[in-house]
C-alpha cells in the first residue's frame, strides 16, 4: 500500500504543477526519513512515474524534474 501512494502523491504533483503551467518541478526522497521508505524504491517511482506522465502528456509545460 506504501507504493500506492507514493505514486499517488508523485502524480498529483505533477498533474499540479502542469495545471500551473510550471516548466519544473523537483521531488525530495518524500516518506525517506520519519517514514522509513526506501529511498531506491523512492527513486524507482519517481522516474517510472515521471516517464509515465510524460508519455501520456506530451503537451504538458513541464520540461525538468
Amino acid at each position: 500500500m506504501e507504493e500506492m501512494n507514493m505514486i499517488s502523491c508523485v502524480v498529483k504533483a505533477l498533474k499540479i504543477a502542469d495545471e500551473m503551467k510550471l516548466n519544473s518541478i523537483a521531488f525530495p526522497g518524500i516518506s525517506t526519513g520519519v517514514y522509513n521508505y526506501p529511498l531506491d524504491n523512492c527513486a524507482r517511482t519517481l522516474v517510472d512515474e515521471s516517464i509515465r506522465f510524460f508519455q501520456i502528456n506530451p503537451q504538458t509545460s513541464l520540461k525538468k524534474i
